[in-house]
Parts: structure tokens; sequence; C-alpha cells
């Protein structure tokens, strides 16, 4: 699978899947007070690990691995249990899962804590962040 083969098979569920909050896509414009007005919204992306040789020879296949990152943003000093909810959820719709070639493992959530999502504030916290971390794998030259 290329790159944006595995972006396609992650954001298929995601967009099948997910209508409970907004969705902050990779490298598209997202302003939280405007998209997200109740305070609730994820942001998912992926980090490549490394590839390498799965077979050898001239027509053997690759192994690439990654991590699908789910940040979910909740209001600052609202109860975490609906972020941690959404976490649940997100660890069972890619658990041990697999689509259009892209191998889903066990997913880890992070209670990430208060944290800063904006520039416009310099030095205040003002959202709560849990993560959910998902590492996959998929085959290439298949």
């Amino acid at each position: 699978m290329t790159p944006l083969e595995i972006r396609d098979a992650w954001v298929t569920v995601l967009q099948n899947n997910w209508t409970t909050t907004p969705i902050a896509w990779p490298n598209k414009k997202f302003e939280p007070a405007v998209d997200a007005p109740d305070g609730y919204w994820i942001r998912p992306n992926t980090v490549m690990g490394d590839t390498f040789y799965a077979e050898q020879g001239e027509t053997g296949v690759g192994l690439r691995s990654g991590v699908l990152y789910i940040d979910i943003f909740g209001p600052k000093d609202a109860w975490d249990r609906i972020l941690k909810g959404y976490a649940g959820t997100f660890e069972t719709l890619f658990r041990r899962t697999e689509q259009d070639g892209l191998i889903f493992h066990e997913p880890t959530t992070l209670d990430i804590g208060e944290t800063l999502h904006s520039t416009t504030v310099p030095d205040e916290l003002d959202v709560y962040q849990v993560q959910v971390r998902i590492p996959f794998h998929c085959w290439i030259g298949e």
C-alpha cells in the first residue's frame, strides 16, 4: 500500500462510522470555535513507521507499519467521561480490524489532559485531550 492508500483506508473507516463530533482533517482549515460549537471534535493523523523486506527477491513483498492517532478534544473543565467514552468507541471500531488491506492492531488510549489547541490565546490551556493510538501494518507490492 502507498501512503495515499493508507490514508484512504482509515479515512473510509471514519467517514462511514463517525458522526458524533466534527472531524478536523489533516491539512484542512478547522476552527474549533466555529466548526465545533459544542467544544467536542476529533483530529486524526498518521505517523508512518519503517518499511522493510518481508520476502526476499525482486518480486518479494514489503511490510509497512505506522500508527493512526485520533486526538479527541473537549471543553476544559468539562467531564472527561465523554471523551473517554469516545475513545472506547474508537478502540472498538479499529481493534483487530482490516480496511482495504490496512490491518489495525490493539489500540491504546492516553489521557493527555489540559492542552493548548490555539496560538490565539498564548499560554492558556483551553481544551482537554484524550488520544487513541492505533498501530497498523500493510503489505507493499502485493
